[in-house]
Formats: structure tokens, C-alpha cells, sequence
């Protein structure tokens, strides 16, 4: 067929990258045409090409992690690379508001950014597991959402949330 524009169109298929598809409700229920509710969004891995093997969405947690009453989404990424190539995994927090989840108000971590300094384990990498969950909860009491992340053999990564702040490696 011809192409009137001269735009080349390619399909790319990253195997096993993963995405998100969101759709947002209201008291109507799921709507992907509802002008009272933010448009429909396709979550990726980050901006840019994806990783092969990342399984980005492999798991979810949503909740209010920095208590501005907008829920948030954090997502698993066990396949992501590190920024010294090396494939640790992450999570990737996507902060709501009334627009809908921010893909520019956003925040990775990888498996690498968790200091292991004064544990037992001092020395060795942390990585995620394949089977990586998240789970929301307020385990600290002060109303706003807290990010627990599984860290593989036994381990578990609690992220305070703190209102009107972003989740830190320094807030666990």
C-alpha cells in the first residue's frame, strides 16, 4: 500500500519489556471513554527503547505514597539494568494527581540503590527476584502510604511514605 506522507511505520516488539495499561474508573465503574475521569494510559519501563527481559508490571502496588490524596503506582521491573549495566531490577513509582499517574513525576529504584552497609549481607549485590512483589500499606501509622518491596531470599525493602515528599532510600 502506498504511504501518502513518506512515514515509514514499524511494528517493534521488545520481548517480554512488559507494560501497564491503566484505565480509570469513576462511580460508573471502568471507562475508557468517560470524559470525567483522566484518558486511558500505556505505562513503559522508561522513556526511550526498553529492556529485553525487564517484565516491567510483574507486580503492582497502588496507594498514596506521598499523602497529596492521589493515588500512585508502583511497579516491578525484575529484569531492569542498573546505570552500571548490571540487571538488578527496579521499581518505578508513577505519582497520581488529577490529571492521572505522571510519567515526568516519576521515580526509579533499582535493586543497586539499597545500601547493604552494616547488615550481614555487606558486600554481596542485591538483586529482585523474577517473582518480586510490592504491597501498599500505612505501617508507620502517620495516614499516608508505605511501599514495601520484596527483596528476594527473605528480604524486605520498607519505603515510608512522608507527606508531600517523594519516597526515598533514606525514608526506610
Amino acid at each position: 500500500s502506498s504511504n501518502p506522507l513518506g512515514i515509514c511505520l514499524r511494528l517493534i516488539t521488545i520481548e517480554n519489556a512488559g507494560a501497564v495499561n491503566i484505565i480509570y474508573g469513576s462511580a460508573n465503574g471502568l471507562s475508557a471513554t468517560d470524559t470525567t475521569v483522566p484518558a486511558s494510559q500505556i505505562l513503559r519501563q522508561r522513556p526511550g527503547p526498553p529492556t529485553v527481559e525487564a517484565h516491567f508490571g510483574t507486580a503492582l502496588a497502588a496507594g498514596d505514597f506521598n499523602g497529596d490524596g492521589f493515588s500512585d503506582l508502583a511497579v516491578a521491573t525484575p529484569g531492569d539494568i542498573d546505570s552500571q549495566g548490571a540487571r538488578v531490577g527496579s521499581v518505578r513509582v508513577f505519582y497520581g494527581s488529577s490529571t492521572g499517574l505522571s510519567v515526568l513525576q516519576s521515580q526509579t529504584f533499582h535493586a543497586s540503590d539499597f545500601p547493604l552497609d552494616g547488615t550481614e549481607l555487606f558486600g554481596t549485590r542485591l538483586t529482585f527476584p523474577e517473582s518480586m512483589s510490592l504491597v501498599w500499606g500505612d505501617f508507620d501509622g502517620n495516614t499516608v502510604g508505605d511501599l514495601v518491596i520484596e527483596a528476594g531470599n527473605g528480604l524486605v525493602i520498607l519505603l515510608f511514605g512522608i507527606r508531600n515528599e517523594l519516597l526515598s532510600v533514606a525514608n526506610r
